[in-house]
């Protein structure tokens, strides 16, 4: 099993995947358990009530209390920057603005994607390890253990950056049962946040502390993807009605990246027959089918409606 992380590294990187790196499989450090528990506590997790599970808990705190075989987690980033200025924001009607990663195919499913076909070869070649993958979407704190495995380091803004593709990047993990002998990775470290607030001072709705600490019961991206329910009358969006990337545009770091070459994140093809009123005009079954592919369908027509009254609300009022 000497290669085996050669191997797997290989296949990650000739899927596009950019940074690839692995950590031993152990319980969370108890600073980490306990900021977990604070957030759960402090109510910061809003209307995302699975967050509560005790099953989730458990497993954040500890893979194997989900994945019992596992012994390593291999980290991999898939970069999606698409425009060679941090500053550039996709908007409709030049006022709207939306996410850049949300702009095409939905990134859960095209990794997933990646990932079982690298599956796929990997049982041929290990038919009696066991693996799984998680994209975003379940227990394991995907920023930590892509940290412990030394692709990246998180930033004051809670996102993980990667030297050379700044924080615009996805983040995949692969559990496995096969306990990886390579040479221990080195994990990233430098103290540029320390010196360095300008994602806290940007955050129009203040979801960002000194401490690394990311508030998203504040947070514009939470309040317009996964808040259930109405906005508060006082919530100001600034424009955004799908996800935001303020952090993101100020930080320094972000200042210089790759664009990526994948077509996969560039604006599809339907955002050219959108606009606010068709949005507002438009049926259900409609929106499924024009956002079939797209990350926004997980917001659906009501609620990112919803967000673009909200915006017009702020306009009138101002």
């Amino acid at each position: 099993m000497n290669d085996f992380f050669y191997v797997i590294k290989n296949l990650l990187l000739l899927e596009g995947f950019v940074r690839v790196g692995w950590a031993e499989v152990c319980e969370l450090p108890e600073k980490s358990q306990a900021y977990f528990d604070d957030w759960i506590e402090s109510a910061k997790h809003g209307t995302m009530a699975f967050l509560e599970r005790p099953e989730y808990a458990h497993a954040y705190k500890n893979p194997t209390a989900k994945y019992p075989f596992a012994k390593s987690i291999i980290a991999a980033v898939f970069p999606y920057n698409i425009y060679g200025s941090p500053k550039k924001i996709f908007e409709i009607n030049q006022k709207f603005k939306v996410s850049r990663y949300a702009l095409n195919v939905d990134y859960h499913n095209l990794l997933k994607c990646k990932l079982q076909q690298i599956m796929n070869k990997l049982k041929l070649i290990y038919p009696d390890a066991m693996f799984e993958v998680q994209v975003d979407s379940g227990a394991l704190p995907e920023i930590y253990w892509a940290e412990q495995a030394g692709v990246g380091l998180r930033r004051k803004n809670g996102l993980l950056y990667v030297p050379e593709y700044g924080s615009w990047i996805f983040i995949a993990l692969i559990i496995t049962s096969i306990k990886i002998e390579a040479q221990k990775p080195t994990i990233f470290h430098d103290d540029f946040c320390m010196h360095c607030n300008k994602c806290i001072e940007a955050c129009p709705t203040s979801a960002i502390s000194a401490d690394y600490m990311v508030d998203p019961s504040k947070c514009i991206s939470y309040l317009t993807i996964e808040h259930k329910g109405e906005l508060s009358i006082t919530t100001d969006l600034q424009d955004w009605i799908y996800g935001c990337d303020i952090c993101q545009q100020v930080c320094p770091k972000n200042s210089k990246v790759f664009v990526t070459e994948d077509k996969n994140f560039t604006p599809a093809q339907f955002w050219q027959e959108i606009s606010a009123e068709k949005l507002h005009n438009m049926s259900n079954s409609a929106f499924l089918r024009i956002f079939q592919e797209s990350p926004i369908k997980r917001t659906g027509l009501k609620r990112l409606l919803r967000n673009i009254n909200a915006n017009v609300k702020n306009i009138n009022h101002d």
